[in-house]
């Protein structure tokens, strides 16, 4: 038998084949057999022969196996070694070589996504010829370059029709595709000066909110030029005259209304509100002088004085008060409580303070915060969402006072306390507070709805609360002075219904149950 194996391994390393050869010779019995010794060193020399040939050609893996098979047979002989070595020196070379490539990659795919479009593609040029990822790479590149074409443009057209809302989209489209691109830096400045030259035209006429609303698109694009800062200044003080305005000093206003002034010599409305706040300062130091002015503290002369301090009433820069009560009897906060998913806090009016629980005067949304953090606040404007404040505030690690906000911004209120803004809903203008550090006090509840028209309860991330449970979405909204919900159930007799929720009552909805709580 052993003699029938020796022959066989003799014919298959004649017929060069050594694979077959080896797994006869790899017996121990049969390489006892006098007659396969020979055929074990011929056998050796031809595995470490072949593997060279492996080597030269490339193909580690292969080479590295004859090694192996070579060594198993013939020990750790001179050419044994000598292959191993060379094998593990390629093996070594490739690693390096691939990091090398990982690297390169990892760079070019920075600069495409930075906007520098042609440094990326120097460098892809130095990726190997059949590396797959620089393959596509390029093609996104050029994908980029001519996504940036378009944009440019694009915005060229918006600026001909005076669309700046438009025009300050594609330029950022344009820049974020490729921002060194041929034209694109020209065409940024362009639309930054012709928007900025348009919010002083809205800043002139008492366009205020369109002016705002403009600056805040234009900070998003480039930063501030010495002429937007300027025009930040100019919304700035008209805030504060309006602040001024409604605490009931309007000879403050006044002042601080000559001082919008020097910025805005061409408003022609800034000259008739600074003569009303005079003839109003006139007015309310008269009533302060005569009678009434003893009564609006109940202690006699002293109240008067109390109403002429011109200190009075004063409200910090930014710091818009309490938020007012929706005029529909609904409470302005509420619990929602939805079984088997959490509690979720809910704040309708078009504008929310937040801040340190211990700041004074209460914000609507108080966060276990140092004390000594500003507080800032949420505004929506028509579907916009602006953040102020009167000190710098980090938004995505950036300090700021103002901004629009968009999906997915984080707020820092401090380093352990951040809130991500997010519109789940791109139907909808109900926005959710996402916060992470610690909870709601009082509550587990780490998730805040600025409720505005309607709330999207379903499966999926397209919801504003997620529950998975439900086969299909459900619409919390306000009507005739109440809240209602309507839920397209396949068990609901007609389809859609619609059922009124009222504070304190649980509502069936499938197979989950929710309650409002007033908080």
């Amino acid at each position: 038998m052993l003699i029938l194996k020796v022959k066989q391994a003799q014919c298959a390393l004649a017929g060069d084949r050594l694979d077959e050869a080896f797994a006869l010779l790899l017996d121990a019995e049969v390489r006892s057999h006098r007659d396969a010794q020979p055929l074990v060193t011929a056998l050796v020399a031809a595995l470490v022969g072949r593997g060279q040939a492996h080597l030269s050609a490339g193909r580690l893996g292969e080479a590295s196996g004859d090694c192996e098979k070579a060594g198993r047979l013939g020990g750790n002989s001179s050419d044994v070694a000598q292959l191993r070595q060379a094998v593990a020196q390629a093996l070594l070379a490739r690693q390096q070589a691939q990091h090398a490539q990982g690297q390169l990659l990892a760079a070019a795919r920075r600069c495409a996504d930075d906007g520098r479009l042609s440094v990326g593609e120097q460098m892809l040029a130095q990726a190997e010829d059949d590396n797959s990822q620089a393959a596509a790479l390029r093609e996104e590149i050029q994908a980029r370059r001519g996504a940036a074409q378009a944009a440019i443009a694009r915005a060229t057209a918006c600026l001909e029709k005076a669309d700046f809302d438009g025009a300050i989209e594609a330029a950022s489209l344009a820049r974020r595709s490729c921002a060194g691109g041929q034209g694109v830096p020209e065409l940024v400045a362009q639309v930054a000066a012709s928007a900025s030259q348009h919010a002083r035209q809205m800043l002139e006429i008492g366009r205020m909110d369109r002016a705002e609303s403009l600056l805040a698109r234009l900070d998003n694009l480039v930063d501030p030029t010495a002429a937007v800062q300027e025009l930040h200044q100019a919304l700035e003080l008209s805030h504060r005259a309006a602040g001024l305005l409604g605490g009931g000093e309007p000879r403050q206003a006044s002042l601080v209304l000559r001082q919008l002034q020097s910025i805005l010599p061409e408003a022609k409305w800034l000259s008739t509100a600074i003569e009303k706040s005079m003839q109003a300062a006139e007015a309310m130091e008269s009533l302060g002088g005569g009678p009434l002015g003893l009564l609006f503290a109940g202690d006699g002369a002293g109240n008067a004085k109390a109403m002429l301090d011109p200190n009075r009433g004063k409200m910090p820069l930014g710091h818009m008060g309490e938020t007012p009560m929706p005029h529909d009897g609904v409470p302005r906060k509420l619990f929602l409580h939805v079984d088997g998913v959490g509690s979720y806090l809910i704040l309708r009016g078009h504008r929310v303070t937040v801040g340190p629980i211990s700041s004074s005067p209460a914000p609507d949304l108080g966060l276990v915060a140092e004390p000594n953090r500003p507080a800032w606040t949420i505004e929506r404007t028509e579907e916009d969402y602006f953040l102020r404040s009167q000190s710098p505030v980090p938004v995505n690690g950036k300090a700021t006072t103002s901004k629009l906000l968009a999906d997915g911004d984080e707020i820092e209120l401090s380093p352990r306390c951040k809130v991500r803004f997010c519109l789940p809903v791109a139907a909808s203008t109900t926005a959710v507070l996402k916060l992470s550090g610690p909870a709601l006090p009082g509550s587990h509840c780490r998730q805040v709805i600025l409720l505005d028209g309607n709330l999207i309860l379903g499966p999926g991330t397209s919801s504003h609360v997620r529950v998975e449970a439900l086969a299909e979405p459900a619409v919390l909204y306000g009507r005739n002075g109440g809240l209602w919900l309507r839920a397209t159930m396949a068990s609901s007799p007609g389809g859609a219904a619609a059922t009124p929720v009222k504070v304190g009552q649980p509502v069936a909805l499938g197979p989950v149950r929710l309650v409002l709580a007033e908080k």
